[in-house]
């Protein structure tokens, strides 16, 4: 993306950086620090189907008729990642959203908002490049109407294997390789149905079939929830989870259910990258603007389990040698975890000082549109 974190008042030139901003080939268009457009390149007109007048307090922060979040829920203007951008003056990279256009014809686009600085930190404003992911879309709605499809005939032949070995186990045996073997099949089919369950809820928040109903409810109490289902698998690898609550009662208008599952779905990757014995630590967080857990542990394991950022398609940086790649397993916690916490206009983000994951949330709750 262009840089543009620190410029001289004295060497800024707007009509040149305009004029720069004109040979992007991707939407890109500039606010000053109260939110009003001051330039929009020819593609940017493109994606919003529609040219905005500028400085126009009516196309504030974006020129789009209409903008949803990835799960199709209405993203009022003042929360879109440009208004974001400036109010918590921090950049907002690869964010994906639905633009309506006045016609209703829809795009699918990557949002990277950036506020612009002076050489003394003061805000001048923000420019914000629109990718047009509409293709890519249309090829990931193909793939999930089969992963949905594969799910559901996977599924099938579980059961009656599940079935099975129960039958076995009731029978007893005095052979201990045959135990074994009962016990290991059982964990590895609960290990295999979790994953199918995962893949089919990645699937269905990518066909947007996942609503968001906001209600207010205490983090700390939904923490302890999330704590208490993983446990088992923890104890599995003789992991231990500590919690941390480093606020006082924080409550939150979102929902309860999508982000308890985003928390445990991030836990289980934590643990799959996690050694052997690992202590897994679990924190809150608020700000003015936002609240979140942050996720963390002591060592990756040496089986190479460490998420790419294909895993996470979030814009952060790897915390570990590249040669890492992670299981599937995980892929698809992150992958599932990623897209419940966008669907309330948040992000999931590695932690690059620690092994680790940082789930945050904004304040202001985003409302499903049959709420």
């Amino acid at each position: 993306m262009l840089e543009t974190s620190v410029l001289s008042r004295q060497t800024w030139n707007p009509t040149e950086f305009n004029r720069v901003l004109g040979t992007v080939p991707a939407g890109a268009y500039v606010c000053d620090d109260q939110g009003l457009i001051t330039y929009f390149n020819p593609r940017a007109a493109e994606i919003w189907g529609r040219e905005p007048l500028l400085n126009d307090p009516r196309d504030r922060y974006c020129g789009s008729f209409r903008i949803y979040t990835r799960t199709g829920a209405p993203l009022d203007h003042q929360e879109c990642w440009m208004a974001r951008a400036l109010r918590e003056n921090r950049p907002f990279n690869g964010f994906e959203l639905t633009i309506e256009q006045p016609c209703g014809k829809r795009i699918a686009a990557l949002a990277h908002a950036n506020p612009v600085h002076d050489e003394n930190g003061e805000l001048l404003g923000a420019v914000n490049v629109l990718v047009d992911i509409t293709n890519q879309k249309r090829s990931e709605a193909t793939k999930d109407e089969f992963l949905a499809l594969l799910g559901h005939e996977l599924r099938n032949p579980l059961g009656p294997v599940r079935n099975a070995v129960h039958i076995l186990k009731s029978k007893g045996t005095e052979d201990p390789q045959s135990t074994w073997a009962l016990e290991l099949i059982e964990r590895q089919l609960a290990e295999l149905v979790a994953l199918i369950d995962s893949v089919a809820e990645v699937s269905r928040l990518s066909r947007g079939k996942i609503s968001v109903q906001c209600l207010r409810f205490n983090v700390e109490q939904m923490l302890a929830d999330a704590a208490e289902a993983v446990l088992p698998s923890l104890a599995r690898k003789d992991q231990s989870l500590q919690y941390a609550a480093t606020t006082s009662g924080i409550t939150a208008d979102a929902d309860r259910a999508i982000l308890l599952r985003a928390v445990e779905a991030t836990l289980h990757a934590a643990s799959k990258q996690a050694c052997t014995g690992a202590q897994i630590t679990m924190a809150t967080f608020d700000t003015a603007q936002t609240w979140g857990v942050s996720i963390h542990w002591g060592g990756l394991a040496e089986a190479s389990l460490h998420a790419s950022p294909d895993a996470l398609a979030a814009p952060s940086r790897e915390y570990a040698p590249g040669s890492h790649v992670a299981g599937p397993d995980v892929s698809v916690n992150l992958a599932l975890a990623r897209g419940l916490v966008e669907a309330h206009g948040g992000s999931l983000q590695l932690i690059t000082t620690v092994p680790g994951y940082r789930i945050e949330i904004p304040c202001a709750p985003l409302l499903d549109a049959n709420d």
